[in-house]
């Protein structure tokens, strides 16, 4: 099974080194009844040197789900799994290759549900948007250690929880986002 591409998404060096180490650990055929999907930073281009590989998964039965990535992975660095709280009951599975730190959350939700890769192509399509100023100050907040939706909203001059606020963006089409952009205190990107 060949993995899901995120719409918007902006293959940079770093994600084809990504994409290479998914591929040798296998997870598009192993976990393939999961619908594994690449998200977060490193698939839309704004990832930074500490950003690790996060994959979703739909997940109706958690025990066998835990139970195959225990027998997959558990052989890492740092491996770690645990059952908790994100909107609802989770997986939660993190590990090390040499080359990236990698989260896989499983969920009983479909793909398209998820906050992660709804959250992930609402900053996308913001990043069609934005000005080059404010595509810096999103990487430059991350860096200082900022996550990754509070340092869209901060840089977007928005208030509020920033991930409720992507949440409710995640519906807005390509004008209402746009309108968002351009009143925003850092000059629209021409588009």
């Amino acid at each position: 099974m060949a993995a899901l591409i995120p719409p918007h998404f902006r293959p940079t060096p770093r994600y084809h080194e990504a994409m290479r180490t998914l591929e040798e650990l296998n997870v598009w055929n192993d976990l393939a009844a999961f619908r594994p999907t690449f998200v977060g930073t490193i698939p839309i281009g704004i990832d930074i040197p500490s950003s690790d590989i996060d994959l979703i998964c739909e997940v109706r039965e958690f025990a066998s789900f835990t139970s195959l990535l225990v027998n997959l992975f558990s052989s890492y660095s740092i491996f770690n799994i645990q059952e908790m709280d994100l909107q609802g009951p989770a997986i939660h599975c993190r590990f090390a290759t040499k080359t990236f730190e990698i989260e896989i959350v499983g969920q009983n939700k479909s793909i398209e549900e998820n906050r992660a890769y709804r959250h992930m192509l609402v900053e996308a399509k913001l990043l069609d948007f934005v000005s080059h100023q404010q595509r810096q100050k999103i990487i430059t907040l991350k860096l200082a250690g900022i996550k990754t939706e509070p340092a869209f909203c901060i840089a977007l001059g928005i208030s509020g929880d920033p991930f409720e606020i992507l949440d409710q963006l995640a519906d807005a089409n390509d004008h209402e986002l746009k309108k968002l952009v351009s009143l925003s205190k850092t000059p629209i990107a021409d588009a």
